[in-house]
């Protein structure tokens, strides 16, 4: 129903009734002003203030001279008689007659919107849309109407046409085998519970067996006026920034990934969820902004641009030059718990299983932890961060060739970064074509693999953005077209079959099909053999292996390993 704001002109009616000789109306009791549903659209008045009005009222535009909004002069003759074609005294307009709705009024008052000039007054409607006179928001679209205009909100937007916010899922991540989505700060999750990494204070699996998803799907429980800003999953844990800079993980804490000083899983008994689920100790005024989970760490980026990794560190992914876990036991947290010294202030962070990588505000890229495969991107195998010298000036950047970063995206093991003018480029494993190289030869473990050396991946179109865990990767490419590539034993590459991508020449570029979503996608994210976009819409579409629910079907088959099951036959996840 449209919101629509109008001009109160009762006051000014009146006076140039009293001028015109009339007598004024009857007024009633009853208070004028009166709202209306604001969900679809809003129609506005510059003259006013933002007190809705009843949806049966016309919006309405300024009065007065459009580029003072002053009163129009009105003529001089003193026997003026509105509606005689010629503008007299006391009147704004004359257009010989006393209707309304047409720029001047039955008291010949010039309405709202309209401008008229001349005696007769020639009146036309004002385009407060093409003036730039409305007030409508960023994600809405100004429809003129006769002496107003009307705010609606954009496909896959929702509001009052003011303001506009993303309808459905705004982000969705998932883990080995369960997603979750965010959906206006908060968030839904399904699949896999084992380890409670859904946050129901259960181990019960949700969305592999009918009524199990939509309204029967809780929110997760973090806790009074909690808002989730971003959200992270990997392996078998999930964590979430919050508006308030806090940080909650939950799932399974083997390697003290949740950041809680032990390694007692969360989320999987009733009294671990809401404000029993502790809060991840940063230190003294520590504000998160994003967070990223590895397979047994996890990492916060802070407002000043530091970071704190916490969990496993085996191979160096907490950066810290040694092997110590952190976060598993007491007094490993908070102001105890160090920050990773990477030469300087950090815009952007990401995980894979065993390393992370982060965008500096120089535009810079650097990675460390695990580099057996070459995912830290320098032409060796070694790792990074497990020993004393090896952080801060001492870790080099990514060499990227003639490329400006813009993102980087930690796949299991292997790195993707998405360059400016819509290139992509990946660099780790690549025993299944996940590199999207058209062969199975590891990139970064050897010397003269990185920088030009390293060859972009050919998808026939710019790349917005890419997701990618440790056998097959997906990227949105510019119009929102999903294409996969890598592994796809459990069609998780979407394409209606179980035949790997990107593993033999000539399989990429545009001879890699789309996945069929039905309509663009603006995210995707990838699970260990499965995926799931966002769509311009705010639905969400999943495909891949489904043996725990994580596609959230109600099922637990499989989709994308046969024809006839992506397009209009694959079902948005019920949310």
């Amino acid at each position: 129903m449209p919101y629509l704001q109008r001009t109160p002109l009762a006051l000014t009616a009146l006076l140039h009734l009293a001028a015109c000789g009339g007598d004024p109306p009857a007024t009633s009791g009853t208070d004028a002003t009166s709202t209306a549903d604001t969900s679809e659209a809003t129609s506005g008045d510059l003259t006013t203030t933002d007190a809705p009005a009843t949806a049966s009222e016309t919006g309405v535009g300024p009065t007065g001279d459009p580029t003072t909004d002053a009163p129009t002069t009105a003529g001089t003759d003193a026997d003026a008689v509105c509606g005689d074609d010629s503008v007299g005294d006391g009147e704004d307009c004359d257009d010989g007659n006393t209707d309304d709705g047409d720029g001047c009024s039955a008291a010949c008052v010039r309405e709202p919107g309209w401008q008229c000039d001349g005696s007769p007054s020639v009146c036309s409607d004002i385009d407060e849309c093409a003036d730039a006179l409305d007030d409508c928001g960023d994600d809405a679209t100004c429809t003129n109407t006769p002496g107003g205009w009307e705010c609606a909100c954009d496909p896959g937007f929702e509001g009052d046409g003011k303001r506009c916010q993303p309808a459905g899922a705004t982000q969705v991540v998932t883990g080995d085998s369960h997603t979750c989505a965010l959906l206006d700060g908060r968030v839904k999750c399904w699949g896999s519970s084992f380890y409670g990494q859904l946050g129901l204070g259960d181990d019960e699996n949700r969305g592999d067996a009918p009524g199990e998803m939509g309204d029967a799907l809780p929110y997760v429980d973090l806790g009074a006026d909690a808002v989730v800003v971003a959200l992270a999953a990997q392996g078998y844990h999930t964590c979430a920034a919050l508006e308030s800079g806090a940080v909650k993980c939950w799932g399974r804490n083997i390697g003290g990934e949740l950041g809680l000083g032990d390694s007692e899983d969360r989320g999987d008994d009733p009294d671990e969820t809401g404000d029993a689920l502790p809060v991840v100790d940063l230190g003294a005024g520590a504000h998160a902004v994003a967070v990223t989970a590895g397979s047994l760490h996890s990492c916060a980026l802070l407002q000043d641009g530091r970071v704190k990794c916490w969990g496993q560190a085996v191979f160096g992914q907490l950066g810290q030059g040694n092997i110590n876990p952190l976060g598993d036991g007491p007094n490993e947290l908070g102001d105890l718990l160090p920050f990773v010294d990477l030469g300087g202030p950090v815009a952007a962070l990401s995980a894979g299983h065993w390393h992370t990588c982060a965008r500096l505000e120089t535009g810079a890229l650097k990675c460390w932890g695990q580099g057996s495969e070459g995912q830290a991107g320098y032409g060796t195998s070694q790792n990074y961060g497990s020993a004393p010298n090896q952080m801060g000036a001492m870790l080099p950047a990514v060499d990227l060739g003639d490329f400006e970063l813009v993102a980087v995206v930690g796949g299991g093991i292997a790195t993707c970064a998405t360059l400016a003018g819509g290139a992509l480029k990946c660099w780790g494993a690549n025993e299944d074509g996940q590199l999207g190289l058209g062969d199975t030869v590891a990139r970064g473990d050897g010397p003269g693999e990185m920088g030009d050396a390293l060859p972009v991946v050919e998808l026939g179109a710019e790349v917005v953005s890419v997701a990618a865990n440790e056998r097959h990767a997906c990227a949105v490419l510019a119009g929102g077209a999903v294409k996969c590539w890598g592994a796809n034993d459990r069609g998780q590459l979407g394409l209606g079959d179980t035949q790997a991508r990107g593993d033999m020449p000539g399989e990429m570029g545009d001879a890699l099909p789309a996945v069929d979503l039905g309509d663009p996608a603006v995210s995707v994210s990838v699970g260990a053999e499965h995926a799931c976009a966002v769509l311009q819409s705010g639905a969400v579409k999943c495909w891949g292996r489904n043996q725990s629910g994580q596609l959230g079907l109600g099922d637990d088959e499989s989709r994308g390993d046969d024809p006839g099951e992506l397009g209009a036959a694959l079902s948005a996840v019920e949310l």
